[in-house]
């Protein structure tokens, strides 16, 4: 899976609400290949700049290909760089891919009862890989490969 992430700092709350939630974001709900967003709301507890960072927004795409066309398209393109404009804040934006790792609890809560000790999902290429941590050489394996994949 892959996802665009978005940090935002210094910005007024309504200007956030207007720009991103209520105009960017719906543009992206109905496309082909985009699953879902995250909005977090940042409590910090660090000093300097990294403390003052108030809202992060990922949006997750089935693949890197459908995310890119998002980006390059005239209409999103003119969105985003209308609300960087008009946001009067500070906005970091960078790409990824998700790889995800489950404990043994969220195992049980999201259906993966049939894998032993934690599992790593990994989203590319359109398919769902699972790597099990059910002995060292395969905890082994699955973390070389998480290493290899966020390098």
């Amino acid at each position: 899976m892959y996802k665009t992430i978005t940090f935002f700092r210094n910005i007024e709350e309504e200007k956030f609400r207007k720009l991103y939630l209520e105009e960017l974001l719906p543009l992206f709900y109905n496309l082909p290949g985009f699953i879902c967003t995250d909005v977090t709301s940042v409590s910090s507890v660090m000093e300097g700049e990294l403390g003052k960072i108030q809202y992060i927004i990922e949006a997750h795409f089935e693949t890197q290909e459908i995310m890119n066309e998002v980006l390059a398209s005239r209409e999103i393109g003119g969105m985003m760089q209308t609300a960087l404009q008009e946001s009067g804040g500070d906005i970091f934006f960078y790409t990824g891919q998700t790889a995800r790792i489950y404990s043994d609890n969220a195992k049980k809560k999201y259906n993966k009862n049939d894998s032993h000790g934690s599992v790593l999902d990994d989203y590319s290429n359109d398919k769902l890989i699972s790597y099990e941590y059910d002995n060292e050489e395969h905890k082994k394996e699955s973390i070389t490969y998480l290493k290899n994949k966020l390098s």
